[in-house]
C-alpha cells in the first residue's frame, strides 16, 4: 500500500497538491501446501494484481496566468520591424492534475526447474481529466479555448513473454 501527496507550482494555489494511492497484491500459490502434488516440476506460480493513481503535471508553467506575448508583425516603422505584444488569451484558474489510474492482473509461473518461465499481463490504464480545450469558440472571440480538466484516455492491453 503506498499513498503519494504531490505538489506543484504549475497549478493554481487551490489545486496545487493531490493525494495518489496505489496498492499491490500477490499470492505464491506454488508455496501452499495445497500445491505440494506439483513440486516435482512446478517451482513457482504466482498471482498478482495492482491498483494504483499517479499525478501528471507536465504542463507548461502557469498556464492559469495570463500572459502578454511578444511578437513581430509585418509593418515598418522607420525602417524597422517593431516588437509588439499580443493581448493574453482566455485561461481558467481552475484547473488541476490530471489523474492516471492504472489496473494490471497478472501471473509468474516456472517449471521444469526454471527452465520454462512464462509472464502474463492484463492491464487497463486511464488518464482522467486530461487539460484539453473544454470547448470552441466563436471566431468574433479572438481567441482560443481555455485549457480544462475536460479529456478522458483509456488504453487496455496485455502481455505475455
Amino acid at each position: 500500500v503506498n499513498g503519494r501527496y504531490d505538489g506543484s507550482s504549475k497549478f493554481p494555489k487551490s489545486n496545487r497538491f493531490g493525494f495518489f494511492p496505489s496498492f499491490s497484491l500477490g499470492w505464491q500459490l506454488a508455496q501452499e501446501k495445497f500445491m505440494n502434488w506439483s513440486d516435482s516440476w512446478l517451482d513457482e506460480l504466482k498471482i498478482r494484481g495492482s491498483w494504483g493513481q499517479i499525478g501528471n503535471q507536465a504542463i507548461n508553467p502557469y498556464a492559469y496566468t495570463p500572459i502578454m506575448d511578444s511578437f513581430r508583425p509585418e509593418w515598418v516603422v522607420n525602417g524597422t520591424l517593431p516588437t509588439s505584444l499580443k493581448a493574453p488569451g482566455l485561461v481558467r484558474n481552475n484547473f488541476t492534475w490530471e489523474t492516471v489510474e492504472t489496473l494490471d492482473f497478472g501471473f509468474d509461473a516456472s517449471l521444469f526447474n526454471y527452465r520454462l518461465q512464462a509472464t502474463f499481463d492484463w492491464y487497463q490504464r486511464d488518464t482522467k481529466d486530461m487539460l484539453a480545450p473544454g470547448f470552441e469558440f466563436p471566431s468574433v472571440v479572438g481567441t482560443s479555448a481555455p485549457l480544462q480538466n475536460t479529456a478522458d484516455l483509456r488504453t487496455k492491453g496485455w502481455e505475455i513473454s
